[in-house]
């Protein structure tokens, strides 16, 4: 299974996106394929709304 879920988004160039809730905090993951390992990219979903509302009002 591991070897499946490995090779599929080497082969096709994509990353899977998911949230998943750790310690009763939400995260944001991208878990993408790197060589002959699978990386998890994670960022709380807190802290993704905070920078798209900085983002806002820099823009305005």
């Amino acid at each position: 299974m591991y070897g499946l879920l490995r090779t599929a988004p080497a082969q096709s160039g994509k990353a899977g996106i998911a949230t998943f809730v750790m310690r009763n905090k939400p995260y944001l993951s991208a878990l993408r394929a790197e060589d002959e390992i699978l990386a998890l990219r994670d960022e709380p979903v807190d802290a993704l709304a905070q920078a798209g509302r900085r983002r806002k009002k820099s823009a305005a």
